[in-house]
């Protein structure tokens, strides 16, 4: 250093006019500065116009470097083997088939690594991870399909499972089929079912294990036949959605749904010819003994593993309720062996679209104690106004007659509508078309007319 020091050469001189700003001080560690480089468009290259006409479009700058780190999609753009789109008077390179909040998601993550901690929805997860696989960025991949898969749910479930089948994602794929099978009663009464393809509702409808009562199955199919013919700019006629149908309506079991429902709900929905009509009220009516000396039925009556099977106790919902955040509970009994699959709630009394922190027991209702046969606690279950929705049990729980059980459940949320009905103890049969051909509730309404409705499996 005392070399330095008399050696006779000027040192340095900092510059005194005009004044610098050392961004790099406010900017700690690598993350810092690069977010910063990201942020500010400092010395970037390369510009790409991202988006199309029939969405937006956006003029998005980057660094080729650290593109090029990530992907070796991008290497090969820049260093000439591989031609994206690119306008020739400008030097920009067109992207149109990226959205532009995905494209700057893929960005962020490229840059300072932020993926888990942005706010994304399924449809933008989904997007960029359509982006990921593009440009080869394995490590986003990952990310995406891992935020996909922690967040699941009735809402976008239909949406997931196809895309993860577009993506080839094996384990995502799994997944997301597996929770279609064990929701598809709930699943059915949302938008994102109207979506799925004729593919995807077939392989559903042709499995054992799917779970939904046949009914509800046939409100589904209905729903989701009104939408494909609009899809297909058709008047959402009988005789329309017979034709989007085609072969999708004999994988509905309509033998296994009551004739009751049959006369009520099937029948007027004109969705079924005379001659289908005639021979379903046959199968109906004729001893299990002497069906086979009927004509073929064009529909399966085999019945579903997890078939349920659903007890209605109020007559009619009525206005708003009080707090159930504390706890309430009814009793009933049953005069046949079952098992308890789920709870069904009134929703909300005004709030379009409510949620809830839902907790559900099933007890013996003993004197000294009520030991607990199931529970199951769920966060942020999403409700419309004045809708039924379910809460399942994780696993249906046995129950067997001459026990008295509660039926307690906590609802942390808006006011709820009530229940409206003659007595506050009541007898509800159902029909279950087995060696049992009715199951018997007796229920009695304790303290909140909450609970209209109880999902069962004989």
């Amino acid at each position: 250093m005392a070399g330095v020091a008399n050696s006779g050469r000027p040192l340095p001189r900092k510059p005194t006019s005009p004044p610098l700003v050392d961004w790099r001080k406010n900017c700690p560690g690598v993350d810092g500065k690069l977010k910063h480089l990201l942020g500010t468009g400092l010395l970037m290259d390369v510009t790409f116009r991202v988006g199309n006409e029939k969405g937006e479009v956006e003029t998005i700058r980057a660094h080729k470097l650290m593109l090029a780190m990530f992907s070796s999609v991008f290497e090969a753009m820049f260093m000439g083997r591989f031609v994206e789109n690119r306008d020739s008077t400008d030097d920009i390179i067109a992207i149109p088939d990226i959205q532009p909040s995905a494209f700057k998601t893929l960005l962020k993550f490229i840059y300072v690594g932020e993926m888990s901690r942005l706010q994304l929805s399924t449809n933008e997860i989904l997007e960029t991870l359509y982006a990921a696989k593009k440009y080869d960025i394995t490590e986003l991949e990952i990310e995406c399909t891992q935020m996909l898969k922690s967040n699941i749910s009735e809402e976008n479930a239909v949406s997931i499972f196809q895309a993860a089948q577009m993506f080839d994602e094996k384990e995502l794929r799994e997944e997301a089929h597996a929770f279609l099978k064990r929701n598809f009663d709930i699943v059915m009464q949302r938008d994102d079912f109207l979506n799925i393809s004729k593919e995807s509702l077939c392989t559903f409808l042709q499995d054992d294990d799917t779970f939904a009562s046949e009914l509800s199955i046939f409100h589904g199919v209905m729903r989701w036949a009104e939408t494909e013919c609009s899809r297909m700019n058709m008047t959402s006629s009988s005789d329309n959605q017979r034709l989007v149908l085609e072969d999708i309506l004999e994988l509905v079991r309509l033998p296994v749904i009551t004739s009751e429902d049959i006369a009520l709900e099937v029948i007027p929905s004109r969705i079924l010819t005379p001659e289908e009509c005639t021979l379903l009220l046959q199968y109906k009516v004729v001893a299990p003994q002497n069906r086979a000396l009927l004509p073929a039925l064009p529909f399966s009556d085999r019945r579903r593993s997890f078939s349920a099977y659903k007890a209605v106790f109020y007559d009619e919902m009525k206005g708003k309720y009080v707090d159930l955040s504390t706890g309430w509970y009814n009793r009933f009994s049953v005069d046949q062996p079952v098992s308890i699959v789920s709870f069904g709630f009134y929703g909300p009394y005004t709030v379009d679209n409510a949620s809830y922190t839902v907790s559900i027991k099933l007890m013996k209702d003993e004197s000294e104690s009520c030991p607990v046969l199931g529970e199951a606690i769920y966060q942020n279950v999403p409700v419309k106004v004045k809708e039924i929705f379910h809460v399942k049990f994780h696993h249906p729980v046995p129950i067997h007659p001459g026990i008295l059980y509660r039926a307690w459940f906590s609802l942390k949320g808006p006011l709820t509508c009530h229940g409206a009905a003659m007595s506050n103890t009541m007898e509800v049969i159902v029909p279950v078309n087995t060696r049992y051909q009715n199951v018997k509730f007796t229920y009695s309404v304790i303290g909140a007319h909450q609970l209209p409705e109880i999902m069962f499996q004989v």
